[in-house]
C-alpha cells in the first residue's frame, strides 16, 4: 500500500472509529451519575465519580504506555481498547448483585477501574496518529475525527434522552440502563475492529507478533524518561503547558455548580446545553483546520486557549437558564481548538520511537492536575461564591494562555517536527 492509499485508508477508519467511540460514550457516560443514584448512591458516590477515574488512570499511563511502546503500538493499544469495553458489561450486571451488597460504591469502582485501561489505550491511540498520519494530514485527522464524533453525540442524545422518557418506574430504568450498557460494549468491539484496520508506514498491522522481554520494559522507560527530562524543547511544552490545564482542571466541577445548583438546570436543559456545545464544536472543524494550514499548531494554541480563559466570566454574565446556551456553545468552539492544537504540539515535538511512553509521562502530570484540581475550586468554593471562582478560574486560564505566548516565542522558527 503506498502513501497517498494508507493516507485514504487511515483516514477512513479514523472517522469510522471516533463515531463508533462518540456512540458508547455519549449513550452511557452522561447517566453515570443517574446509575450509581438509582442503585442507591449518595454524595460520596458522585465525589468518587469525579475523582477516582483520574487517579486510577495516572498510577497506569507510564507501565501501560512502556508496554505499549515494548510489544507494538497497534497490537497492545488494540488489548487495552477490548479491555476498556469488558467494563460496560460489568456495570450491566451490578443490579443482579445481592442486595446486601454496596452496589452504587461497586459500579463507581468499576468507572473508576474502567480507566485503567482506558487511559492507556486513549494515550496509545493518540501516539498511533503520529504514525498513522503525515504531518500535513494531522489536523484534517484530528478535525473530521471531531467532527463526525461530534454529530453522533448529538444524535445519541437526542435520540436516548427521548428513550429515557419512556421507562415509568425505577426499577424500569434501571433494566434501561443495563440495555444502554449492553448497546455500548457490542458498539464499543466496532472501535477495536476500526483501529486495527489502520495502516502504519512501517507495516505494522494487528496481525503483528512480537515477543516481549523484561529489558524492552526498562530500555523503553530509560530512553523515555531521558528524553522527557533532558530536551529542552519538550522540557518547556510540558512545564508551560501545565499552567493551563491547572486552570482548565480548577474550573470543570464550578460550572456544573452553577448551572445545576444556581439556576437549577433540569435534564431537559443539560440536553440542550450538550446539543448546542456539540453543534458549536463541528461548526468551529473548519475554521480550526483553515487556521492550522495557515500559522503553527504552537501559535493557534493561544487563541485557542484565550477563548477558553474568557468562557468562566460568560457564564457569570449570561446568568440565565436561556442564555446559558450560549455559553456552552462558546465553550465548545474554543475547547475543540485547544484539544486539537494541544495534541497536534505534542506530536510535533516528540520522536517516533518511544512516543508513547514520553506521551504517558507528560499525560500523567495532567491526570494529577486532574485529580487534585477539581478538589480545591470545591474547597475554594466554600470560602467564596461560585461567581469569585469562575472568576479565578478565567485568572488562571490567562495565566495558561500567557505561558503558551512564552513557549511559541522562545521556539518559532524552529522545524515543525525535528524527528520526521
Amino acid at each position: 500500500m503506498n502513501c497517498e492509499e494508507r493516507q485514504i485508508n487511515n483516514h477512513k477508519w479514523n472517522v469510522v472509529s471516533a463515531v463508533v467511540l462518540a456512540f458508547a460514550t455519549h449513550l452511557v457516560n452522561a447517566y453515570f451519575a443517574k446509575y450509581a443514584l438509582r442503585l442507591g448512591g449518595g454524595e460520596m458516590e458522585m465525589a468518587y465519580l469525579h475523582s477516582l477515574p483520574a487517579a486510577f488512570g495516572m498510577i497506569s499511563l507510564i507501565p501501560g504506555a512502556i508496554l505499549i511502546d515494548a510489544i507494538g503500538r497497534q497490537k497492545a493499544t488494540s488489548w487495552f481498547m477490548f479491555a476498556h469495553k469488558i467494563f460496560y458489561l460489568l456495570m450491566a450486571a451490578v443490579p443482579f448483585l445481592p442486595d446486601s451488597a454496596p452496589k452504587p460504591l461497586i459500579f463507581v469502582l468499576l468507572v473508576a477501574a474502567m480507566n485503567l485501561p482506558g487511559a492507556i489505550y486513549t494515550n496509545g491511540f493518540n501516539s498511533s496518529l503520529g504514525d498513522a498520519f503525515a504531518i500535513r494530514e494531522r489536523s484534517r485527522a484530528l478535525a473530521h475525527r471531531n467532527k463526525f464524533s461530534e454529530i453522533t453525540r448529538i444524535v445519541v442524545t437526542i435520540i436516548s434522552g427521548l428513550v429515557m422518557t419512556l421507562p415509568q418506574t425505577d426499577d424500569d430504568v434501571i433494566k434501561l440502563y443495563q440495555v444502554y450498557f449492553v448497546i455500548a460494549f457490542a458498539v464499543g468491539l466496532l472501535e477495536v475492529f476500526a483501529y486495527k484496520k489502520f495502516v502504519f508506514p512501517s507495516g505494522e498491522t494487528s496481525s503483528e507478533t512480537h515477543r516481549f522481554h523484561i529489558g524492552e520494559f526498562t530500555d523503553s522507560l530509560k530512553s523515555s524518561a531521558k528524553f522527557a527530562f533532558t530536551n529542552g524543547r519538550f522540557v518547556l511544552f510540558m512545564v508551560l503547558s501545565m499552567f493551563f490545564y491547572i486552570g482548565w482542571h480548577y474550573g470543570w466541577p464550578l460550572f456544573s455548580v452553577f448551572t445545576v445548583q444556581k439556576l437549577g438546570a433540569t435534564e431537559g436543559y443539560l440536553a440542550i446545553y450538550s446539543v448546542a456545545a456539540a453543534i458549536a464544536s463541528v461548526a468551529a472543524t473548519n475554521f480550526w483546520v483553515w487556521l492550522s494550514k495557515r500559522i503553527p499548531a504552537s501559535k493557534s494554541i493561544i487563541y485557542a486557549t484565550a477563548g477558553m480563559s474568557i468562557t468562566p466570566f460568560t457564564y457569570i454574565i449570561f446568568n440565565t437558564l436561556e442564555l446559558q446556551i450560549i455559553c456552552y456553545a462558546f465553550s465548545g468552539f474554543f475547547i475543540l481548538g485547544t484539544t486539537m492544537n494541544l495534541l497536534l504540539m505534542t506530536l510535533e515535538i516528540t520522536p517516533t520511537a518511544n512516543r508513547t511512553t514520553i506521551m504517558s509521562i507528560h499525560a500523567t502530570l495532567i491526570a494529577v492536575s486532574q485529580t487534585i484540581l477539581p478538589i480545591i475550586s470545591v474547597q475554594i468554593l466554600k470560602i467564596t461564591n461560585i461567581e469569585i471562582s469562575l472568576a479565578i478560574t478565567g485568572i488562571l486560564r490567562f495565566l495558561g494562555c500567557f505561558t503558551l505566548l512564552i513557549f511559541y516565542l522562545l521556539t518559532r522558527g524552529r522545524s515543525a517536527n525535528i524527528y520526521e
